[in-house]
């Protein structure tokens, strides 16, 4: 099975990669604007997805089984800061990578990491596939916008196209701009933590958990429809206070305090969001192994914390 992954230097892409390429029956490529590692068993095409003709001539010297298509800009103040390149990454990437895959490969599958994010305010708790979608947030909306594309496009008979709708993910080595290494970070400077809204409630899974739940999908790819969506998350409600207490348990430190900064504030959010899990264990038999403990723990062992 030859597979391609964009991205692959990232959080999501670097971890799937590791877990991939140590399966005898795949062949991992990669396209990114720099090599991933020094790995032999890893065939890198060193091209940026806005280049549209590198993009063609890799596709069309290649014949790709499973396309992983994962590079996007992620963190909410990248995109705030990099609105256009975030905009240009989600829209005329996709066009690019999608439209060489569909003039190139056959009897493939398309997988678009897309976001729970999509589904915005919403009464359905948890979230299923038919919710309708209604995205407050930057994220959101250029990811709904990029799901749109991928389904104008999907219309090449033999192949098939996914999209996962990923929720809140954290492990080892995330960067810095997200929750979870950010409390970490304050961590290890200090007892304070310096926060934002910490009482809303969202759907935190670990990362081997999603990379499992990918490596899922690819595996029972004879299952999927032609066009499908799923969920992949937790399935349970975490607020920011709910893993301040796990960690104040996980490195015995129960003299932390937190002030709440309103500069830290986000008003684009609701309150609760998490996702049923239901579609894609159905699909594929796929269940989470880590629950908030578990997976927090991992994660401060990675960063030498424990």
């Amino acid at each position: 099975m030859k597979v391609l992954l964009t991205g692959a230097n990232g959080f999501i892409g670097s971890n799937l990669i590791r877990k991939l390429e140590c399966e005898p029956d795949m062949e991992i490529h990669t396209i990114a604007r720099k090599p991933f590692g020094t790995d032999a068993a890893v065939v890198n095409h060193c091209c940026d997805i806005l280049d549209r003709q590198g993009v063609f001539e890799i596709f069309e010297k290649q014949s790709f089984d499973v396309v992983i298509h994962l590079a996007a800009l992620t963190a909410h103040e990248e995109i705030i800061n990099n609105k256009n390149l975030a905009l240009g990454i989600n829209l005329q990437g996709t066009e690019n990578v999608v439209s060489a895959f569909n003039q190139f490969c056959t009897n493939a599958v398309f997988f678009y990491s897309s976001s729970g994010k999509v589904y915005g305010r919403t009464n359905e708790m948890p979230i299923t596939e038919k919710a309708i979608e209604r995205p407050t947030t930057i994220l959101g909306k250029g990811k709904y916008i990029t799901e749109r594309i991928l389904d104008f496009y999907a219309d090449v008979e033999s192949n098939k196209y996914v999209v996962m709708r990923i929720f809140n993910v954290y492990g080892g080595d995330q960067k810095e701009n997200f929750i979870v290494p950010t409390l970490l970070k304050q961590l290890s400077e200090g007892s304070s933590l310096e926060l934002g809204n910490i009482y809303d409630k969202r759907d935190y899974l670990y990362i081997d958990d999603l990379v499992a739940a990918i490596e899922s999908l690819i595996y029972n790819r004879q299952k999927l429809s032609s066009f499908e969506i799923v969920n992949v998350g937790s399935g349970v409600p975490v607020s920011v206070e709910d893993m301040i207490e796990e960690l104040k348990f996980i490195l015995k430190r129960p003299e932390v305090t937190v002030t709440i900064s309103p500069q830290r504030m986000r008003y684009d959010e609701t309150a609760v969001e998490y996702c049923s899990t239901k579609k894609i264990h159905e699909l594929t038999g796929w269940e989470r192994k880590f629950d908030l403990r578990a997976g927090l723990t991992e994660t401060c062992r990675k960063r030498g914390m424990i």
